[in-house]
């Protein structure tokens, strides 16, 4: 073990990232403070590196479960759950590896939805001129941009990401969105938590879209968002016209 600690914090990330499930990489970890440091340290890169080839966009699967524990308001990690000398403050897996498993069973069933849905479109380059990123990454960036809603900090980084996204990924996410939120199956829209919780319905509900506050606000950002990129997608075009007419 000696001679495993002594080797720098890179090569001990692969070595973790090479082990075939997390229960041993867990294991690893405990063995000794250094272990459990780097571990504590690159556990999302390393569960990127375990579960990649199984959960799909797991980087972005990995953020958003970050990003949904990452809560001042989150209690610390049991003392039974950590080495001693190791801060109760330090980021653990324990606390959003829960989130992971769930968010990536909900991206697998919201894409089967969505693909069956474009599948029965009848016009086949709709279906094509909205494949230009995978939809599980589509579907992680949708969920933070709900998340976004009840959690300020969330919305500069957002904002900027919506501002270099290039234009067709964009499209993407907000038709993605748009469909999650209207054309949905009720019993799916409950599971993922689009619809609104039974004691927060009104009247007004019982008449039109029962979508959460969160997703509707959701969908309304990336729509806006989705116009300001057109807009100055066709300023540029205008412009580069210009350019080519005053050479010429």
């Amino acid at each position: 073990m000696a001679g495993l600690t002594s080797l720098n914090d890179d090569l001990l990330v692969r070595i973790f990232g090479c082990l075939p499930r997390l229960f041993p990489a867990m294991c690893l970890s405990v063995a000794n403070l250094r272990l459990q440091r780097v571990w504590l340290a690159y556990n999302d890169k390393i569960v990127e590196s375990i579960l990649g080839p199984d959960i799909p966009a797991c980087q972005e699967a990995v953020a958003l479960a970050i990003a949904e524990t990452n809560d001042p308001s989150t209690p610390p990690l049991p003392s039974r759950l950590r080495h001693p000398e190791v801060s109760s403050t330090e980021t653990h897996p324990n606390k959003w590896l829960p989130y992971l498993f769930r968010n990536s069973g909900l991206a697998s069933s919201a894409c089967t939805a969505w693909k069956k849905f474009l599948k029965g479109l009848p016009n086949s380059n709709y279906r094509l001129a909205y494949n230009f990123t995978s939809p599980e990454r589509s579907y992680y960036f949708i969920r933070l941009v709900v998340l976004a809603y009840n959690d300020p900090r969330f919305q500069p980084a957002l904002q900027s990401v919506e501002e270099t996204l290039p234009i067709n990924m964009m499209r993407t996410h907000y038709e993605f969105c748009e469909f999650m939120c209207r054309y949905m199956s009720e019993s799916e829209q409950a599971r993922q938590g689009i619809a609104k919780a039974p004691e927060d319905m009104t009247f007004e509900d019982e008449l039109e879209e029962r979508v959460a506050d969160d997703w509707e606000a959701a969908l309304k950002s990336l729509w806006q968002a989705l116009c300001k990129r057109e807009k100055a997608n066709e300023t540029q075009v205008v412009a580069t016209k210009r350019s080519i007419s005053a050479v010429s």
